[in-house]
C-alpha cells in the first residue's frame, strides 16, 4: 500500500530578520539570544548600525542577563557613528 502525506511549504523569506527578533524579544525567555543573534548576523552583512542597535536592545530591555556584558562588549567594538 502506497500512500503519500502531503506537506505544506513554509515561507520564510516573507519575514525579515528584525521582525523575528522583535517577536522574540516580546515573547520568548531568550529574546536576549535571538537579539545576539540578530546582531551578530549584522555585522557580518556589514550592517553595524542595525547590529548596534540589535545589542543595545539586549542591554537595555534585557538588564539583568549575563549576555548583557557580551552586548557591551560588542558595542564598544563597533566603530563609533
Amino acid at each position: 500500500m502506497n500512500t503519500q502525506t502531503s506537506v505544506s511549504a513554509h515561507t520564510y523569506d516573507t519575514v525579515d530578520n528584525q521582525t523575528l527578533a522583535d517577536e522574540a524579544g516580546k515573547q520568548l525567555p531568550l529574546g536576549d539570544e535571538a537579539l545576539m543573534a540578530l546582531g551578530r548576523m549584522q555585522e557580518k552583512a556589514g550592517k553595524a548600525h542595525e547590529a548596534r542597535d540589535a545589542y543595545d536592545r539586549v542591554t537595555k530591555e534585557y538588564p539583568t542577563s549575563m549576555l548583557r556584558y557580551k552586548a557591551q562588549a560588542r558595542l564598544a567594538s563597533l566603530p563609533k557613528e
